[in-house]
C-alpha cells in the first residue's frame, strides 16, 4: 500500500461528507483525490524540500559557528594555560639551576681553598722535615721557627744567593 492509497479513504470521507448541494453534477470524488495528490507532488514537495534544505543549511551553519567559537575559545584558553604553565616551570627551573649553580660555585671555591691549603701544608711539612735535630722540649715546628728567627736576626733577610725572597 502506498502513501497515496493510505490517504485515499480520508480524502474520500471528506468529499463524501460534503453536503449534497455542494457537489457539482457528475462529480467524481476519486478524480479530486488524484488531483490533490498530483498538486501536492508538484507544488508542496518542492516547497517542503526547499524548507528542509534551508533548515539543514541553517542548522549546519549554526553548528559550525558554535563549534568554531567554542573550539577557538577552548584552544586559545588551553594555549594560554600551557604558556603560563611553561613560564612557571621555566621560573622554577631557573631557581633550581641558580641554587645548584650557587652550591656548585661554593663547592668549587671550597675545593680551591682546600687545594691551596693542601699545597701550603705540603710546603710546611717540607720545611719541618728539613730540621734534622730539634731542641729538647720543642717540636720540629718550634725548632724550624727558631732557626728562621735566628737567621733573620742576623740582619740578613736575603737568601743564600743574595736575593730577597717573599715566598710564604
Amino acid at each position: 500500500m502506498t502513501k497515496a492509497d493510505m490517504a485515499r479513504p480520508a480524502d474520500q470521507a471528506l468529499v463524501n461528507d460534503a453536503p449534497a448541494g455542494h457537489r457539482p453534477a457528475g462529480f467524481d470524488p476519486s478524480r479530486v483525490t488524484d488531483h490533490l495528490r498530483n498538486i501536492s507532488g508538484k507544488v508542496l514537495e518542492p516547497i517542503i524540500k526547499d524548507a528542509a534544505d534551508r533548515f539543514y543549511e541553517q542548522a549546519l551553519h549554526s553548528a559550525e559557528d558554535y563549534l568554531r567559537e567554542n573550539l577557538d575559545w577552548n584552544i586559545t584558553s588551553h594555549i594560554s594555560m600551557l604558556e603560563r604553565e611553561n613560564q612557571r616551570m621555566r621560573t622554577e627551573l631557573y631557581e633550581v639551576d641558580r641554587a645548584i649553580g650557587g652550591v656548585l660555585m661554593g663547592h668549587v671555591a671550597r675545593l680551591e681553598t682546600i687545594t691551596r691549603l693542601d699545597a701550603a701544608a705540603a710546603k710546611h711539612s717540607e720545611l719541618l722535615y728539613q730540621v734534622s735535630r730539634k731542641y729538647d722540649g720543642e717540636t720540629r715546628h718550634q725548632t724550624a721557627l727558631r732557626y728562621l728567627r735566628d737567621r733573620d736576626s742576623d740582619g740578613n733577610p736575603q737568601g743564600g744567593d743574595g736575593t730577597e725572597h717573599n715566598d710564604v
